[in-house]
């Protein structure tokens, strides 16, 4: 089981028993890819899966998004579909910030965008005429971006291998929409199985975390144009690092606003999950129940998903 303290800061936020918490972060999850509709219809690569043995499954309603057991994952990276790009191994937790951005959107910033995944997919999602700008700071994550970019076929990314916040001190571009899919303690992907996976998890850790994201947020804030929207997302449980967050912001900045993201409540159906009220004594934001919440599951990483609106 997970050390005291931590068990217990999961039975706070879920709701749940130890028992419960030891099974959530104990079960295997499905894997899951994405079809890339800039290089390859959805035909061809279904043809491919059932031709190599590989059973996949569509995900709800998910336009080209489909799971499929692990155990056939060195099957499926040996398929062309692989190799060639058609298909892009991700999480659905992951895809799903794509969902919340609008395809009139021409002007787009990633801040935190390696190793590329929500980016290609944006890029697929929304069009080629959109301009996409991918900021990543580390290097090793940043080629791996890169040849992630290359592969996917995406010809509308501009990269920038620099600190997010470093761009926002150094550039006045405005942009429609700005994704923050931000570091963070990565509570939503802790495994049981693998102690390395939480071994670094602490309240001053979660502390840390917590300014970088309040920093990344109200400076992404200054870039958008009026009218645009900032996706903030991250794969962490801590409402320290999700609702506080959001609630500080928008206590501090009253022209801005919660939405709701009825396309990715459409598709998650009875796995849907709203943002907390309040926690360890601190109430948040009325409107930050349309935030959205994931729980670990069989098919999903523990996430968080939330639209923030510029007023005009």
């Amino acid at each position: 089981m997970f050390p005291p303290l931590l068990t217990a800061h999961f039975k706070k936020i879920l709701g749940k028993s130890e028992n419960e918490i030891k099974n959530i972060f104990s079960s295997t999850r499905m894997s899951s890819f994405r079809i890339n509709t800039i290089k390859q219809k959805q035909e061809f690569v279904l043809d491919e899966m059932k031709n190599r043995g590989i059973k996949v499954m569509a995900f709800k309603s998910i336009p080209h998004i489909y799971t499929f057991d692990s155990n056939d994952t060195y099957n499926l990276r040996g398929s062309q579909s692989f190799r060639q790009g058609y298909i892009y191994l991700q999480s659905i937790s992951s895809i799903l910030p794509i969902f919340a951005f609008e395809k009139t959107s021409k002007k787009i910033l990633d801040t935190c965008a390696a190793p590329g995944g929500k980016t290609t997919g944006i890029s697929a999602y929304i069009g080629e005429n959109a301009k996409i700008i991918a900021i990543e700071k580390n290097q090793i994550r940043f080629s791996r971006m890169l040849r992630n970019i290359k592969l996917q076929g995406a010809k509308n990314i501009k990269t920038l291998n620099m600190d997010a916040l470093k761009f926002f001190e150094k550039n006045t571009q405005k942009f429609d929409a700005i994704l923050i899919d931000a570091p963070c303690s990565g509570e939503g992907t802790f495994s049981l199985k693998n102690p390395r996976s939480y071994a670094h998890w602490s309240r001053e850790f979660i502390e840390k975390k917590a300014h970088l994201q309040a920093k990344l947020l109200q400076n992404a804030s200054n870039h958008l144009e009026s009218g645009g929207y900032i996706i903030y997302s991250t794969c962490t449980l801590n409402p320290k690092e999700n609702e506080a967050i959001i609630s500080e912001f928008l206590e501090k900045n009253p022209g801005f606003s919660l939405e709701t993201m009825e396309k990715i409540e459409a598709f998650l159906g009875e796995d849907l999950h709203h943002g907390i009220p309040r926690f360890e004594g601190e109430v948040f934001h009325t409107d930050i129940s349309k935030a959205i919440r994931l729980i670990p599951s069989e098919y999903f990483e523990g996430f968080f998903i939330a639209k923030i609106r510029k007023g005009l």
